[in-house]
Protein backbone atom coordinates (compact mmCIF):
# COMPACT_ATOMS: atom_id res chain seq x y z
CA UNK A 1 0.00 0.00 0.00
CA UNK A 2 2.82 2.36 0.92
CA UNK A 3 4.62 1.45 -2.32
CA UNK A 4 1.59 2.51 -4.37
CA UNK A 5 1.45 5.80 -2.53
CA UNK A 6 5.14 6.40 -3.16
CA UNK A 7 4.64 5.58 -6.82
CA UNK A 8 1.76 8.03 -7.15
CA UNK A 9 3.79 10.75 -5.49
CA UNK A 10 6.74 10.14 -7.79
CA UNK A 11 4.47 10.15 -10.84
CA UNK A 12 2.90 13.42 -9.62
CA UNK A 13 6.32 15.06 -9.32
CA UNK A 14 7.42 13.77 -12.72
CA UNK A 15 4.19 14.84 -14.50
CA UNK A 16 2.72 17.78 -12.57
CA UNK A 17 0.84 19.22 -15.54
CA UNK A 18 -0.88 15.93 -16.31
CA UNK A 19 -1.80 15.32 -12.68
CA UNK A 20 -3.21 18.83 -12.32
CA UNK A 21 -5.27 18.32 -15.45
CA UNK A 22 -6.65 15.02 -14.13
CA UNK A 23 -7.50 16.69 -10.83
CA UNK A 24 -9.36 19.43 -12.67
CA UNK A 25 -11.30 16.86 -14.70
CA UNK A 26 -12.31 14.96 -11.56
CA UNK A 27 -13.45 18.14 -9.84
CA UNK A 28 -15.39 19.20 -12.93
CA UNK A 29 -17.16 15.84 -13.07
CA UNK A 30 -18.10 16.15 -9.40
CA UNK A 31 -19.40 19.68 -9.88
CA UNK A 32 -21.52 18.66 -12.86
CA UNK A 33 -22.93 15.74 -10.87
CA UNK A 34 -23.81 17.93 -7.89
CA UNK A 35 -25.41 20.60 -10.08
CA UNK A 36 -27.39 17.92 -11.89
CA UNK A 37 -28.68 16.41 -8.66
CA UNK A 38 -29.73 19.80 -7.25
CA UNK A 39 -31.38 20.90 -10.51
CA UNK A 40 -33.19 17.60 -10.93
CA UNK A 41 -34.54 17.80 -7.40
CA UNK A 42 -35.71 21.37 -7.93
CA UNK A 43 -37.26 20.54 -11.29
CA UNK A 44 -39.13 17.56 -9.84
CA UNK A 45 -40.46 19.60 -6.93
CA UNK A 46 -41.34 22.49 -9.22
CA UNK A 47 -43.39 20.19 -11.37
CA UNK A 48 -45.32 18.94 -8.31
CA UNK A 49 -46.16 22.40 -6.96
CA UNK A 50 -48.73 24.91 -8.13
CA UNK A 51 -50.25 28.18 -7.01
CA UNK A 52 -53.35 27.82 -4.85
CA UNK A 53 -56.37 29.32 -6.65
CA UNK A 54 -58.41 31.98 -4.89
CA UNK A 55 -61.87 30.58 -4.18
CA UNK A 56 -62.80 32.55 -1.08
CA UNK A 57 -66.10 34.46 -1.45
CA UNK A 58 -67.16 32.16 -4.29
CA UNK A 59 -70.10 29.80 -4.11
CA UNK A 60 -69.01 26.49 -2.60
CA UNK A 61 -70.12 24.57 -5.71
CA UNK A 62 -68.00 26.73 -8.03
CA UNK A 63 -65.07 26.69 -5.60
CA UNK A 64 -65.15 22.90 -5.31
CA UNK A 65 -65.23 22.51 -9.09
CA UNK A 66 -62.24 24.82 -9.56
CA UNK A 67 -60.17 22.95 -7.00
CA UNK A 68 -61.23 19.53 -8.27
CA UNK A 69 -60.21 20.52 -11.80
CA UNK A 70 -56.81 21.45 -10.34
CA UNK A 71 -56.62 17.91 -8.87
CA UNK A 72 -57.10 18.96 -5.26
CA UNK A 73 -58.81 16.73 -2.73
CA UNK A 74 -61.54 19.06 -1.42
CA UNK A 75 -62.78 18.80 2.17
CA UNK A 76 -65.82 20.86 3.20
CA UNK A 77 -67.05 22.25 6.49
CA UNK A 78 -70.03 24.53 7.13
CA UNK A 79 -70.91 27.25 9.62
CA UNK A 80 -74.00 29.31 10.38
CA UNK A 81 -73.98 33.02 9.61
CA UNK A 82 -76.66 35.65 9.12
CA UNK A 83 -74.20 38.16 7.66
CA UNK A 84 -73.06 36.21 4.58
CA UNK A 85 -75.10 34.64 1.79
CA UNK A 86 -75.66 30.87 2.16
CA UNK A 87 -73.19 28.77 0.20
CA UNK A 88 -70.42 31.39 0.27
CA UNK A 89 -66.88 30.21 0.99
CA UNK A 90 -65.59 32.23 3.94
CA UNK A 91 -62.28 30.43 4.53
CA UNK A 92 -59.82 28.36 2.53
CA UNK A 93 -56.76 26.40 3.59
CA UNK A 94 -54.10 26.65 2.16
CA UNK A 95 -54.59 30.37 1.52
CA UNK A 96 -54.87 31.75 -1.99
CA UNK A 97 -51.72 32.36 -4.07
CA UNK A 98 -49.57 30.11 -1.86
CA UNK A 99 -47.42 27.41 -3.47
CA UNK A 100 -48.86 24.01 -2.66
CA UNK A 101 -48.25 20.43 -3.66
CA UNK A 102 -50.28 19.38 -6.67
CA UNK A 103 -52.96 16.87 -5.72
CA UNK A 104 -52.94 17.95 -2.07
CA UNK A 105 -55.91 18.57 0.21
CA UNK A 106 -57.84 21.85 0.23
CA UNK A 107 -60.14 22.72 3.14
CA UNK A 108 -63.11 25.02 2.54
CA UNK A 109 -65.47 26.53 5.10
CA UNK A 110 -68.77 27.85 3.76
CA UNK A 111 -72.03 29.25 5.11
CA UNK A 112 -74.59 26.46 5.25
CA UNK A 113 -77.88 26.70 3.37
CA UNK A 114 -80.11 25.57 6.24
CA UNK A 115 -81.04 27.88 9.09
CA UNK A 116 -79.63 27.03 12.48
CA UNK A 117 -82.26 25.97 14.99
CA UNK A 118 -82.38 26.01 18.78
CA UNK A 119 -84.75 24.73 21.41
CA UNK A 120 -87.19 27.05 23.15
CA UNK A 121 -86.17 27.46 26.81
CA UNK A 122 -88.39 27.45 29.87
CA UNK A 123 -90.02 30.88 30.03
CA UNK A 124 -93.64 30.63 31.24
CA UNK A 125 -94.76 31.85 34.70
CA UNK A 126 -91.56 33.80 35.24
CA UNK A 127 -90.59 37.43 34.92
CA UNK A 128 -90.03 39.14 31.59
CA UNK A 129 -86.36 39.69 32.39
CA UNK A 130 -85.87 35.98 33.10
CA UNK A 131 -87.64 34.97 29.89
CA UNK A 132 -85.55 37.37 27.81
CA UNK A 133 -82.36 36.08 29.42
CA UNK A 134 -83.34 32.45 28.78
CA UNK A 135 -84.14 33.08 25.12
CA UNK A 136 -80.92 35.02 24.53
CA UNK A 137 -78.87 32.31 26.20
CA UNK A 138 -80.07 29.95 23.45
CA UNK A 139 -78.97 32.39 20.75
CA UNK A 140 -82.33 34.05 19.99
CA UNK A 141 -81.97 37.79 19.38
CA UNK A 142 -85.07 38.89 17.45
CA UNK A 143 -87.34 39.23 20.49
CA UNK A 144 -90.25 41.58 21.13
CA UNK A 145 -92.49 42.07 24.16
CA UNK A 146 -96.27 42.43 23.99
CA UNK A 147 -98.01 43.67 27.13
CA UNK A 148 -101.43 42.16 27.85
CA UNK A 149 -103.87 42.76 30.75
CA UNK A 150 -103.36 40.36 33.65
CA UNK A 151 -104.00 40.08 37.38
CA UNK A 152 -100.28 39.75 38.14
CA UNK A 153 -97.76 42.27 36.97
CA UNK A 154 -94.60 41.29 35.00
CA UNK A 155 -95.69 37.68 34.52
CA UNK A 156 -94.85 35.91 31.26
CA UNK A 157 -98.06 34.35 29.95
CA UNK A 158 -96.71 32.87 26.74
CA UNK A 159 -94.76 33.49 23.54
CA UNK A 160 -95.41 33.11 19.83
CA UNK A 161 -93.45 32.65 16.61
CA UNK A 162 -95.34 33.44 13.39
CA UNK A 163 -98.57 33.04 15.31
CA UNK A 164 -97.54 29.66 16.70
CA UNK A 165 -97.74 29.28 20.46
CA UNK A 166 -94.32 28.28 21.72
CA UNK A 167 -93.66 25.61 24.29
CA UNK A 168 -90.36 24.73 26.00
CA UNK A 169 -88.36 22.19 24.01
CA UNK A 170 -89.72 23.15 20.58
CA UNK A 171 -87.08 23.70 17.88
CA UNK A 172 -87.38 26.91 15.87
CA UNK A 173 -84.99 28.92 13.65
CA UNK A 174 -82.42 30.91 15.59
CA UNK A 175 -83.42 34.07 13.69
CA UNK A 176 -87.14 33.63 14.42
CA UNK A 177 -89.13 36.70 15.45
CA UNK A 178 -90.37 35.85 18.93
CA UNK A 179 -93.10 37.79 20.72
CA UNK A 180 -93.22 37.34 24.49
CA UNK A 181 -96.57 38.12 26.11
CA UNK A 182 -96.13 39.81 29.49
CA UNK A 183 -99.00 40.54 31.86
CA UNK A 184 -99.50 44.01 33.33
CA UNK A 185 -101.89 44.94 36.09
CA UNK A 186 -101.03 48.62 36.50
CA UNK A 187 -99.52 51.51 34.63
CA UNK A 188 -96.19 50.92 36.38
CA UNK A 189 -93.47 50.69 33.74
CA UNK A 190 -91.66 47.37 33.46
CA UNK A 191 -87.95 47.37 32.64
CA UNK A 192 -87.29 45.02 29.70
CA UNK A 193 -83.67 46.04 29.18
CA UNK A 194 -82.97 46.72 25.51
CA UNK A 195 -86.27 45.19 24.36
CA UNK A 196 -89.20 47.59 24.04
CA UNK A 197 -92.83 46.50 24.26
CA UNK A 198 -94.93 46.86 21.13
CA UNK A 199 -96.44 50.36 20.84
CA UNK A 200 -99.91 49.09 20.01
CA UNK A 201 -100.08 47.03 23.19
CA UNK A 202 -98.77 49.89 25.29
CA UNK A 203 -101.40 52.23 23.89
CA UNK A 204 -104.07 49.61 24.50
CA UNK A 205 -103.08 49.28 28.15
CA UNK A 206 -102.97 53.04 28.59
CA UNK A 207 -106.47 53.45 27.13
CA UNK A 208 -107.71 50.59 29.28
CA UNK A 209 -106.65 52.25 32.52
CA UNK A 210 -107.78 55.70 31.38
CA UNK A 211 -111.28 54.24 30.99
CA UNK A 212 -111.15 52.89 34.53
CA UNK A 213 -111.64 49.30 33.40
CA UNK A 214 -108.20 47.97 34.29
CA UNK A 215 -107.45 45.17 36.69
CA UNK A 216 -106.74 45.79 40.33
CA UNK A 217 -103.41 44.81 41.94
Amino acid sequence: MSGNKIGIVRFWHKHPVLMNFLAIVVLAVLMVWLVGVVFLNYWTRHGEEMEMPQVKNLNVTDASRILSDAEFDVRLDSIFSSDVAPGTVVRQIPPENSMVKKGGTAYLTYVCYTTKKAKVPDFVDGSAAAALSNFKSRGFENIEVAEVPAEQNDLVLGATYNGLELKPGMEIPINARIVIKVGVSSRTAIDYGDVNPEDSDAEFIEDLFDDGSGYDN
